[in-house]
């Protein structure tokens, strides 16, 4: 049994969040090597991660397709702008970042668009 007040303890949060991560890591290798089945069950268990997640009040930052901002984003690596995505757009998440009720819990790892030459 949780305790009251057992998810809003720093070290639970962070924990929830590497798991995420370890989960977000392994759906990215089964896409890598192909293997569908194995990439739909991984799929399932993130979207249930995040909807229990959820229930505890962590609510994932908005990242891929917006607009960068560097409150909620981190910028991990650019790429040139191109006629699919304008400059300053986030165009590939590289890890998930999180709210705690409202506050900001960790920025998204992202890529950002730029303006080419």
């Amino acid at each position: 049994m949780i305790h009251e007040g057992a998810s809003d303890r720093p070290e639970t949060l962070e924990a929830l969040l590497r798991l995420i991560d370890y989960i977000d890591n392994a759906a990215l290798l089964g896409h890598q090597l192909g293997d569908p089945v194995w990439s739909r069950h991984l799929e399932l268990i993130q979207a249930e991660v995040l909807r229990t997640l959820g229930t505890i009040g962590v609510l994932e930052v908005p990242a891929t397709g917006v607009p960068f901002d560097e409150v909620v984003h981190e910028a991990v690596d650019r790429v040139a702008a191109t006629d699919g995505n304008e400059p300053f757009q986030v165009v590939q998440l590289i890890r998930r970042g999180f709210f705690h009720r409202g506050s900001l819990l960790r920025r998204a790892q992202v890529v950002t668009s730029y303006r080419g030459i």
